[in-house]
């Protein structure tokens, strides 16, 4: 299933970012953040125990994501030909470790977060 766009007009940022970086030859996008997570450890904790599920810090960060994505719409984009193409759906995937699988890692592609 195929992700939907609607082409949009790019910011002046937008297209200022476009000008300056060079042609694109990895599509991964990296980023990282320093959290304080003593309290969101004791939650997922809690929530763990109380639902007999294993929930971790991965999962918070595909919640944060998800949330953050329909917050703000318009930084769910891609550019493609110079051309700017907003997402009209929330999908993450994760790169994932899957025990006993043949592969040291794979991928889950989470739809309509």
């Amino acid at each position: 299933m195929p992700g939907r766009f609607k082409r949009m007009k790019p910011t002046s940022v937008m297209a200022m970012a476009a000008q300056m970086w060079p042609k694109p030859n990895n599509p991964i996008i990296y980023g990282a953040a320093e959290l304080e997570m003593t309290r969101a450890l004791e939650y997922m904790k809690r929530y763990s125990e109380k639902h007999g599920v294993h929930v971790t810090a991965t999962h918070l960060v595909i919640s944060m994501v998800a949330r953050y994505l329909k917050k703000y719409p318009e930084v769910n984009v891609k550019c493609e030909a110079g051309k700017f193409y907003q997402r009209q759906d929330i999908d993450i995937f994760v790169v994932v470790s899957v025990p006993g699988s043949k592969e040291d890692l794979t991928g889950v592609m989470l739809r309509d977060c």
